[in-house]
């Protein structure tokens, strides 16, 4: 429905003109995802994820590998080399935490079912990321080495679950000796940028850290071994997700509306969809073809 009102208000009857919007676009995007994330984070039950992990792991990578072998199959009837294939299919290829996050809280599932879907749309971001931006280095060189992007991937995942639960613990700690509770969420969203930040400065994940810091504050509570027996921050806790939770829901709402405004419509007119169709048989190798197209 928000995307619907996004075309309507763009695309449609123009009331919003979608190209001022175009340099906002990246900030925006980064800045509505890495509050999903945190928020996300924050509603999750860490015991449930350990016990999820595998079939999560499992899920997001038969899906992004399934749904990228599928789409780089398909564009090959659109005239698409298979490398381009490939990578427009790793790029599609995983479903977006932004996206699911929002919806599984909505819809009746099982914890269980919803800690995968979270988890799995937050891992498949990273696999879209890492795996696209490595063809995007080696396809124009026609290299065909793996094991670098492989490690690149990893490295990412590590860096950032690790600084993540480092950052969170550490913050939780901060957070019980805090005198003013009332500005306990702006400094947690000060920490939260800052952590994104050095997440990718350092060529970690600032989406996994992002994530996993709000795991840890969601969950500190639980683990009296790990934060200690001091709990003094029920007031804090309370706060940010109450607050963080309103501040999300801006966020979300106009994140999709936005998408809807920034959609365009010329490529479903019926003359791009014919040549999109035909381009497979005019565009064939072959000198007398070439010729004949020219």
């Amino acid at each position: 429905m928000l995307i619907l009102i996004g075309i309507l208000l763009g695309p449609v009857f123009r009331l919003m003109d979608p190209t001022q919007l175009a340099g906002f676009t990246p900030y925006f995007a980064t800045f509505a995802m890495i509050m999903i994330l945190f928020d996300g984070g924050m509603t999750l039950d860490l015991r449930s994820i350990l016990r999820q992990f595998t079939g999560a792991v499992l899920l997001a990578v038969l899906g992004f590998l399934a749904t990228a072998a599928l789409t780089a199959f398909i564009s090959r009837f659109f005239g698409y080399p298979f490398p381009l294939g490939v990578l427009l299919g790793s790029i599609v290829g995983g479903t977006s935490g932004a996206i699911v996050m929002p919806l599984v809280t909505q819809m009746r599932m099982s914890e269980e079912a919803k800690t995968i879907l979270s988890l799995e749309s937050s891992l498949t971001d990273i696999l879209c990321v890492v795996i696209a931006a490595s063809l995007v280095h080696l396809i124009p060189t026609g290299q065909s080495e793996w094991i670098t992007p492989l490690q690149d991937l990893l490295g990412r995942f590590i860096i950032g679950i690790l600084l993540g639960a480092a950052c969170g613990i550490g913050w939780s700690k901060i957070l019980e000796r805090l005198q003013k509770p009332h500005f306990a969420y702006m400094l947690t969203l000060a920490v939260l940028f800052l952590l994104f930040s050095l997440a990718e400065f350092i060529r970690g994940n600032g989406a996994m850290a992002a994530l996993v810091f709000g795991l840890i504050l969601g969950n500190y509570k639980r683990f009296p071994a790990l934060f200690g027996p001091a709990m003094a921050v029920n007031t804090n806790e309370t706060a940010i997700r109450g607050f963080h939770g309103e501040l999300a829901f801006f966020i979300r709402t106009f994140f999709f509306v936005y998408i809807g405004l920034i959609f365009t419509m010329d490529h479903l007119s019926p003359r791009t969809l014919l040549l999109c169709l035909s381009k497979p048989t005019t565009h064939t190798s072959g000198g007398a073809t070439d010729g004949a197209d020219g």
